[in-house]
């Protein structure tokens, strides 16, 4: 079959590459051409990557690491065959697959585009697959009823968090399936490129948008405590003794030679929990909360409105086992595996 993916892979983040390079892997593993819808121009993407010219001196400071980040996606995305939206006709595609990631997160203005809920793809047959409303809510789509119109006219919904299960049988009076992230369709051993990490020191690897001033505090205390490097990936943090720019496909290796991860994203926690890594993760939302339930490894998440600094240090510190996680990431794998090879034989 020939698929189209319309998602978020081209945005400023590891996640949002890995999980669509994830299901196209997995797709094309099964017989089948991929091709990327690309919903925006490459100078609107190219804005992803720097600050608002507002405050000109984060401008200016940030930009060359920016710079370097947006060229290394752009490498990365050339294993990525790209189709722009204009272009897709009746017959260029049997199916186009939306999703996964955020896609249905109505909070953000790039998720309001209609594309996302099939309206003007003119392709016969859509799905939305492993499909997420981020933080958005039931009452968050009553302002968008041609999206939900949208959504009630797909030939298929399958979700990969609660929250969205429960947003769209609230929304549409569908209770759809959940699958898996894409990113927990692949070995681990798909992503790991190689890459010099160059770094002569044990090191805890932090990925997050931002800290909480408590947070920093416990990250630089344990790491005095443990003699180790504070290494930021992908973004620049002025706690961190290094802040690293690799391409998505490093990212992996990255956490590979980390003694400790602290992260407070979904795929942050997914590649911790993949490379069974000594990790705490701190949730940003729901989706990251789903995800250690599933994989039976809540414990290894910390509160920071209930837990203190010692909390904090055992909980990175005590082994993990990981077994009966690797039991249910299978389960789970195998289940979405089964539902996405039904969806292209149909």
């Amino acid at each position: 079959m020939k698929v189209g993916i319309l998602t978020v892979y081209d945005s400023n983040n590891f996640g949002s590459y890995l999980q669509a390079y994830a299901l196209k892997k997995v797709i094309e593993e099964m017989g089948h051409s991929v091709k990327f819808i690309k919903f925006r121009t490459e100078k609107e993407v190219k804005k992803i990557y720097y600050p608002s010219r507002k405050n000109l001196l984060h401008y200016l400071k940030s930009y060359s690491f920016n710079t370097k980040k947006y060229n290394l996606f752009l490498e990365d995305r050339k294993n990525f065959e790209e189709i722009s939206i204009k272009d897709v006709k009746k017959d260029t595609f049997d199916i186009v697959i939306i999703g996964s990631d955020e896609c249905w997160n109505v909070k953000t203005q790039t998720f309001r585009n209609k594309c996302f809920y099939g309206i003007d793809i003119p392709t016969e047959k859509k799905v939305a697959f492993a499909i997420s409303c981020g933080k958005a809510v039931t009452e968050d789509f009553k302002d968008f009823p041609d999206l939900i119109e949208g959504m009630k006219n797909l030939d298929g919904i399958f979700v990969r968090d609660e929250r969205t299960q429960k947003n769209v049988k609230e929304t549409i009076g569908i209770e759809p399936e959940m699958v898996c992230d894409p990113t927990f369709l692949l070995d681990v051993k798909e992503f790991d490129k190689k890459y010099d990490i160059n770094i002569n020191k044990d090191y805890i690897l932090v990925y997050s948008y931002n800290f909480t001033e408590k947070q920093k505090e416990y990250i630089k205390r344990f790491s005095k405590e443990q003699n180790l490097l504070i290494v930021s990936a992908c973004f620049k943090h002025s706690f961190c003794d290094k802040c690293i720019n690799c391409s998505p496909l490093e990212f992996c290796k990255l956490i590979q030679n980390a003694k400790y991860v602290i992260t407070t994203t979904f795929h942050g926690t997914i590649f911790s929990i993949l490379n069974k890594k000594q990790f705490i993760s701190i949730p940003s939302g729901q989706k990251v909360v789903d995800v250690l339930n599933k994989t039976g490894l809540i414990k290894c998440e910390f509160k920071e409105n209930e837990e203190e600094y010692e909390e904090f240090k055992n909980k990175l510190l005590e082994e993990i086992n990981f077994d009966i996680s690797q039991k249910n990431i299978l389960e789970w794998r195998n289940k979405s595996l089964s539902i996405l090879e039904k969806l292209l034989k149909e």
